[in-house]
């Protein structure tokens, strides 16, 4: 198995291990809606399941690991829940990852528009340029029929 093949593997184990496979492979599998040799193959043979596999996990368990870490190895291996009250009374859920999706996407955005806004200058700088040549060139021309 290859290193990075071998680093998917482990992270593929600890996460099952954390959902209570190891206890109960089939049981797990049946949850899943799969074979239980899938299962027990990664555990005996070491084998790295197909993504639909994984996407299973990530369908029945949706709020129990991170997936961008099982799948990457980036972050942390669980989801971290924050349970925000509202005015209302009533509890959403709020994960870090969302908190920080909204950091990391105002921070994208804004390098965006600062980009924008130099293609923009760039883009007005270009077209004075396109006009001052146009009107040397109607100069030229004119001259050249007086001439």
């Amino acid at each position: 198995m290859k290193g990075a093949d071998l680093d998917l593997y482990n992270r593929l184990i600890a996460v099952l291990n954390h959902l209570g496979c190891d206890k109960n492979t089939s049981r797990f599998a049946k949850s899943l809606g799969v074979n239980s040799q899938n299962i027990s193959n990664i555990y005996n043979r070491q084998t790295i399941p197909k993504l639909n596999l994984v996407a299973k996990i990530a369908v029945n368990y949706p709020n129990a690991v991170n997936y961008h870490w099982l799948l990457t190895g980036r972050g942390e291996m669980l989801r971290h829940n924050i349970f925000v009250e509202a005015v209302s009374g009533n509890k959403d859920l709020v994960t870090e990852d969302d908190k920080d999706y909204k950091v990391k996407t105002q921070e994208q955005l804004n390098t965006y528009l600062l980009q924008l806004q130099e293609k923009d200058q760039t883009i007005i700088a270009l077209q004075s340029e396109l006009n001052n040549a146009k009107e040397k060139t109607i100069q030229l021309l004119e001259k050249h029929l007086e001439g």
